[in-house]
């Protein structure tokens, strides 16, 4: 192999050059390994770890084999509590209770007898592993390793060189995951599209737009009661059953969860191309998905003891205004405006009519199959009453009854 430094340079060029392209980190991982087979060293399984802060994962690996190629894997939490994990070399290099840098000639039956992972490595045919840790300017620690199964190992110019990428890995793998990690974030806190509107600029409390959308408002009924009545742990473990059956029925459909408002959800099913109808109709069935879901998880809530989920979702259709709204330097990301309201007050009449579903005269005209006039009723706040529907029960064969 040639000069060890200057290919450490080509893979700086590169990666500079890649970073004003936005590529991504499975990209990078992926041209990375390549450019490593093409200067002659014998990779064949390549493994980088990331940990980060995050509501739903604790870290996530970019793993690359000869065989299979690339991937991408998030660490749910909980997984680095597992004995797997806390036996494994990344562990040792995230927590420190390893040197820098790592090498381990499997073809030496003693070599790692320390981490059960390298007696699975050398039955697979790996006969070298090195392995190192790299920071990230905050000081976080992270981990990478590459692996062959080339029957003279890694030679010390191929260890110079993987060894030689540990700054450069950081530097690239700090931009791309960062930027990756605060769409994911904003995406949790704002809703997917709310977060690509922010991240596109739309920043200001002025930035809004008016756009018609199906609007959902589902809340839980003797909430109050329950939260008077349940130990603390129990009442944010219904909580989060309930805004976990809403939160996938409304995105299964194209929805948008904009809001939780204590134990009520605000979402929104965009008016596209398919015009009201297809909104109106997909709200229409996120809200048949809740049903059925909270009446499965009820089921194995009552045999566990545990308390039961009644809830109430109001529908209706109109314009709403979309975007930000608050103080010039705390902002939130909604709907607002009568369809909003509407929609809320609708729900609000779901236990007096003892009802799961109730939409507006407006709503019921996209879905008029499917919906029962349950008269007028009068809304607070509203002058005049207002016909509302319930949503028909489908017969087997999916027609409604």
């Amino acid at each position: 192999m040639t000069n060890v430094s200057e290919r450490l340079n080509e893979i700086k060029q590169w990666f500079m050059d890649e970073s004003l392209n936005g590529q991504g980190a499975v990209k990078t991982g992926e041209r990375l390994c390549q450019m490593l087979r093409e200067f002659g060293v014998p990779i064949t399984r390549a493994h980088v770890l990331v940990m980060f802060l995050h509501p739903l994962y604790h870290g996530r690996s970019i793993i690359w084999s000869e065989k299979e190629g690339i991937r991408e894997e998030n660490w749910r939490h909980g997984l680095q509590d597992q004995p797997g994990w806390t036996a494994n070399v990344f562990h040792a290099l995230i927590k420190g209770s390893a040197p820098d840098r790592m090498h381990f000639d499997l073809r030496d039956p003693s070599a790692g007898e320390d981490f059960p992972m390298m007696q699975e490595l050398r039955t697979e045919g790996v006969t070298n592993y090195v392995a190192f840790r790299f920071r990230f300017s905050d000081g976080s620690t992270h981990a990478a390793s590459f692996a062959t199964d080339a029957a003279g190992g890694f030679s010390e110019d191929d260890q110079e060189l993987l060894f030689g990428l540990e700054r450069l890995i950081a530097v690239r793998l700090e931009n791309v995951i960062r930027r990756e990690l605060s769409y994911t974030i904003l995406g949790a806190y704002l809703g997917r599209n709310a977060a690509e509107h922010v991240l596109a600029g739309r920043i200001r409390r002025e930035d809004m737009e008016t756009i018609s959308a199906a609007v959902w408002m589902s809340d839980l009924r003797g909430f109050t009661a329950l939260s008077d009545r349940l130990p603390g742990e129990a009442l944010l473990e219904l909580l989060g059953d309930y805004f976990t059956v809403v939160v996938e029925a409304v995105r299964a459909e194209g929805g948008e969860v904009l809001k939780f408002i204590g134990d009520a959800v605000l979402a929104i099913f965009r008016v596209q191309d398919g015009g009201p109808a297809e909104a109106c109709e997909a709200a229409v069935r996120a809200a048949r998905a809740v049903d059925a879901e909270i009446k499965k998880l009820n089921e194995q809530r009552e045999q566990q003891g545990k308390a039961q989920i009644h809830q109430g979702i109001g529908l209706h259709m109109g314009e709403v205004n979309y975007g930000n709204v608050g103080s010039p330097d705390r902002l939130d990301f909604t709907v607002i405006g009568p369809a909003v309201n509407m929609a809320s007050r609708i729900e609000a009449l779901c236990s007096g009519l003892n009802q799961t579903v109730l939409m507006s005269e407006l709503f019921a005209q996209q879905v008029r199959a499917s919906t029962v006039c349950l008269g007028s009723q009068n809304l607070k706040g509203v002058v005049a009453s207002v016909n509302v529907y319930g949503l028909l029960p489908l017969a087997k064969n999916g027609a409604p009854t």
